[in-house]
Formats: structure tokens, sequence, C-alpha cells
């Protein structure tokens, strides 16, 4: 049975899953989302309003 929440109660899990999604199309495209553009969405929408760390790769991601 499917839970029905507000949506305001869950909104950082939200945004959350929304950057990594991103996030994950933008390393690893899979072509059958390439054709809706979604492999640059981070970069177009979430890298502008991301922090930059100094410790971090050219895109602005703290790998380890």
């Amino acid at each position: 049975d499917p839970i029905f929440r507000i949506s305001a109660d869950s909104i950082f899990v939200q945004s959350a899953d929304v950057a990594a999604y991103t996030l994950k199309e933008k390393e690893f495209p899979q072509t059958s989302r390439k054709k809706h553009n979604a492999d640059r969405i981070f970069n177009r929408k979430l890298s502008p309003v991301c922090f930059k760390s100094k410790v971090a790769d050219e895109d602005g991601i703290i790998r380890t």
C-alpha cells in the first residue's frame, strides 16, 4: 500500500534525490535519456548554485 505524505515534509530528501540523479546522469549518461538532455540538467540548473570546494576537481565535485 502506498503511503501518501505531505510533500513539504520531505522537501530536503526530494532535493537531494534530484541532485544525486542529475549528477549520476552527468557522470554516466544513458543513451535512452540523452535524447531528453538528462545528461545536461546538472550543468545547466544545479552547478551554478552548488558550493565549490577548494579540494574538489574541475567540476566542483569532491571525489573519494
